[in-house]
């Protein structure tokens, strides 16, 4: 990352923007000074904040702020189910579409990041369509957040048409309004290709998760990426026996990193139980739970 970071001449490729430009052959390295291009590339590539979550204490407050209405009493029941845990793994979500999944699993975000000391998200969807539709969702609560903390927070959309996405096109070009002033959802487009996956905030296909369990080029830039967020696996009713064997090793993974994964699911069956508890067997520790 740092060899990617130092070898970046300009952020985005706009040269108003210089992060490490290639040196004159005119110049010696008397006339370099190092620590004041290093200052000015990491001032000009550091465009957002890092997210420190605060603890939740009023569920009623906490929803109305987010969303606007009270909590149903299946969330209240997640809020409690949360609090009481230790060192939470995996929370199953069953419940029929519409009751406010997606609701209880952002709320868990907050409040499993703040117990567990992670600083950020992935939220994994079946396509680019739902993901799509998810990303608008989700940066509407990642704006309130960013406000309430007075902080840029960046957001990134993780599939190949991501950029026909009207809401992350419209965050891409106010980006340099968002830098200053008040808090804001952010992009920083050196977060794009293999490194995408390093941004504290990503919505994207389930594909980007599964290649954990997977022998690839770069595949610590997944683990990196992975490893310190809240992860939101949706639709797991929707995956085929060949997702579900990638996505049992990159469980086990996320076990061993202490990854706190919510699981939202909307038709439920009891071998998906096993198949998603499967991987605290052998040498993960047992952490993982059947909340809902």
């Amino acid at each position: 990352m740092a060899d990617w970071l130092a070898s970046t001449e300009y952020l985005g490729d706009d040269r108003s923007k210089p992060l490490f430009p290639l040196i004159p052959l005119h110049n010696s390295m008397e006339d370099l000074d190092l620590g004041a291009s290093f200052q000015r590339a990491i001032l000009t590539w550091r465009v957002e904040d890092q997210w420190f979550p605060e603890q939740i204490t009023d569920i009623d407050e906490q929803f109305q702020k987010r969303w606007g209405f009270k909590p149903r009493p299946v969330q209240r029941q997640m809020d409690q189910v949360i609090q009481d845990a230790t060192d939470p793994g995996i929370i199953i979500i069953e419940l029929e579409p519409g009751a406010g999944k997606t609701e209880i699993a952002l709320e868990a975000v907050e409040q499993l990041a703040y117990t567990n000391g992670e600083q950020g998200l992935f939220f994994g969807l079946p396509t680019q369509a739902t993901s799509s539709a998810m990303f608008a969702r989700v940066t509407d609560w990642l704006d309130k957040v960013a406000k309430d903390d007075d902080a840029k927070l960046g957001i990134k959309l993780m599939h190949s048409k991501a950029e026909f996405n009207p809401t992350y096109a419209d965050l891409k070009i106010l980006r340099a309004h968002n830098v200053e002033g008040e808090g804001a959802v952010t992009v920083n487009s050196w977060f794009s290709g293999k490194k995408s996956i390093l941004e504290e905030f990503s919505i994207g296909t389930i594909d980007h998760l599964l290649l954990m369990g997977l022998k690839q080029k770069h595949l610590f830039l997944r683990h990196l990426g992975m490893s310190g967020k809240v992860v939101v696996i949706d639709e797991v009713h929707a995956y085929d026996a060949y997702m579900d064997s990638y996505l049992t090793k990159a469980l086990e993974w996320l076990g061993a990193y202490h990854g706190t994964i919510p699981c939202q699911v909307d038709t439920y069956k009891n071998e998906n139980t096993v198949f998603l508890i499967r991987p605290n067997r052998g040498n993960i520790p047992p952490r993982f739970g059947h909340f809902f």
